[in-house]
């Protein structure tokens, strides 16, 4: 089943949640994007557009009831970020989170290996440092 959960018109970017699979339109080229050969740079216009982004993607979690993490790859988004050690990205990328109220486990654990990584910058590992604490996790 074909469900559009993001649409950005001032960006011309539609994605499509198909399950073990999206499909992200932008600008008339069209990517599908799969799992099992992940690559997250599609989605990172998101975290520019988090105003726009936010609200339909919450629409969708909560009209469906499921998780951020059931419909939207923000779980291999952060590893790529992290692996690939992008800080500009990342940092977006925690505003996004923190917007969508999707801080778990996981993800504060994948957060914390930029802990002691000067790759990326002190402000970016400041405001990781407390996002983690203010929603009670250790650091």
């Amino acid at each position: 089943m074909e469900k559009k959960i993001i649409d950005i018109p001032k960006q011309e970017y539609e994605c499509y949640y198909l399950g073990e699979k999206w499909k992200v339109i932008r600008k008339g080229i069209t990517k599908e994007v799969t799992l099992s050969s992940f690559y997250g740079v599609p989605f990172y216009i998101i975290f520019e557009n988090i105003e726009t982004v936010v609200p339909q993607l919450k629409t969708v979690i909560q009209t469906d009831h499921v998780l951020l993490s059931d419909i939207f790859p923000i779980q291999l988004i952060l590893e790529k970020l992290i692996e690939h050690q992008q800080d500009y990205w990342l940092n977006l990328c925690v505003d996004f989170i923190v917007e969508m109220g999707g801080l778990n486990q996981d993800i504060v654990k994948t957060l914390l290996k930029t802990k002691n990584n000067k790759a990326f910058t002190q402000p970016v590992r400041h405001k990781i440092k407390q996002v983690i604490l203010m929603n009670g996790y250790e650091y």
